[in-house]
């Protein structure tokens, strides 16, 4: 009786652990369809199914692992999983598309800016004003900001306190406001 109970919890054990999704074999690829009203986006797996319909979203990733960043209807950039449960929602600014730096992409919540990666997780949480995408694994962040006139058409970003973080939201370095006066920093706002 022992055994047989060993055997069907082994039994048990295996079929578990082979429905788990190995990613690296098991992705979405985009796919579209252009039609006289517009461009449809969509998702199939290796074996050609739909997985996610066209129409639903204008898909930015090309290859879906484990999210994908999208633009949904009436809420705007999503970063999305398989099961097309909004993880979040994406920073944008005009219509550019936010990619990811270093691994890493902005994500925004009531207004507050944070990171999270290609996999779905939120690595640093939203609590920031305004924060510059990831270079060289850093980046630029300030809890609060201004926007002021720079030269017709832009508009410049101004804080008393950037600081620049590390990939785990660790301060790395206080900088002042001329330091952090990039090109990033700049805005073409069109005059708004």
């Amino acid at each position: 009786m022992k055994y047989i109970l060993v055997l069907i919890a082994l039994m048990l054990v295996g079929c578990f652990h082979n429905q788990q999704r190995d990613y690296n074999h098991d992705y979405l690829i985009r796919v579209f369809s252009k039609k006289p009203d517009g461009v449809y986006y969509g998702y199939r797996n290796l074996k050609g199914d739909t997985v996610i319909p066209l129409g639903r979203y204008i898909c930015w990733t090309d290859t879906f692992k484990k999210c994908a960043l999208a633009d949904k209807v009436h809420i705007g950039e999503v970063c999305i999983d398989r099961d097309e449960k909004v993880l979040f929602k994406v920073y944008g600014i005009e219509n550019e598309l936010e990619q990811p730096y270093d691994g890493l992409f902005r994500i925004i919540d009531n207004g507050k800016v944070g990171f999270a990666d290609l996999e779905g997780h939120i690595k640093i949480k939203p609590q920031f004003a305004i924060a510059h995408s990831f270079k060289d694994g850093r980046a630029r962040v300030a809890f609060d900001y201004q926007v002021t006139p720079f030269k017709k058409g832009f508009h410049k970003i101004v804080s008393k306190h950037w600081f620049l973080i590390d990939r785990s939201g660790h301060v790395v370095k206080e900088v002042s406001d001329l330091e952090a006066n990039g090109d990033e920093v700049y805005s073409d706002l069109k005059g708004k």
